[in-house]
């Protein structure tokens, strides 16, 4: 059975072995990678996530996430104020080691702090320990809090 990450691995490893243009390419993974920070972003979000790793997960999605807003085939869309150069630079960053690597380095960021996180082995108030997998924290705490309405 493929855990969280290896299933996000498996879809960007399809997308680079098709034969797409570059930029559709960046899209399909940005899109990936949205997803993904969605999910991590609700688990981070919670009370019972170490303040230490919140603080990490959100620092490297602010870091490092490809915001396509500002791409347009490696051309920054808005010059109007400078920081939207610099917002374009870090873009421009992210989506260059993505192209390099083969793999987004705000994925790996966050694949990393999920496996520190489910060394720590935290029990959570709904009977489960975190884990690497950001998706099972959230169907557990779903499952409890369809139990508890279910008992009111």
């Amino acid at each position: 059975m493929l855990n969280y990450w290896d299933m996000v691995n498996r879809d960007i490893h399809a997308l680079r072995c098709l034969s797409i243009p570059r930029d559709t390419f960046i899209r399909m993974v940005s899109d990936i990678e949205s997803a993904v920070c969605k999910t991590v972003a609700l688990v981070a979000g919670d009370r019972e996530f170490p303040d230490d790793l919140r603080e990490r997960t959100m620092g490297a999605i602010a870091a490092n996430v490809m915001d396509l807003r500002w791409w347009d085939s490696g051309t920054p869309r808005h010059t109007i104020f400078e920081w939207n150069q610099n917002v374009f630079e870090w873009n421009r960053l992210a989506i260059s080691r993505m192209l390099e690597d083969g793999y987004p380095p705000l994925l790996e960021s966050l694949q990393q702090t999920f496996r520190e996180l489910a060394n720590r082995r935290i029990m959570t108030r709904f009977g489960v320990e975190f884990t690497a997998d950001p998706s099972a924290f959230l169907a557990a705490r779903d499952a409890a809090m369809a139990t508890k309405d279910s008992d009111a």
